[in-house]
């Protein structure tokens, strides 16, 4: 079931969710695009979570303007760039091969 796209985004998480909606893709694009986790995309559209300035760089150039200088954190603090679980979302890691018979407990 599909959410409502605001008609009128007030936040960059809502601008993101029309962009990506009016452009057919999914989250999981979105965030290949954007060089994070689809979670982290699905955080940011609902205002869950804040984004870096670095992040939120990318996100500008993803929607081709400044949605303007909106608080992005309803409770911003000067503490919108220090990310706290659950909030973290670490990308896949492949861990090389081991050697079971050489594990030791």
């Amino acid at each position: 079931m599909w959410r409502k796209v605001e008609a009128e985004p007030k936040i960059i998480g809502e601008h993101l969710r029309r962009k990506r909606i009016d452009m057919g893709f999914t989250n999981v694009q979105v965030a290949q695009i954007l060089g994070v986790c689809y979670q982290t995309v699905e955080r940011w559209e609902h205002n869950r979570c804040p984004m870096l300035p670095r992040q939120r760089a990318k996100v500008v150039a993803f929607l081709g303007y400044d949605p303007g200088g909106e608080k992005e954190n309803p409770a911003d603090d000067g503490s919108a760039g220090i990310l706290k679980p659950p909030y973290t979302c670490w990308p896949s890691v492949r861990l090389p091969k081991t050697d079971k018979r050489k594990l030791q407990f």
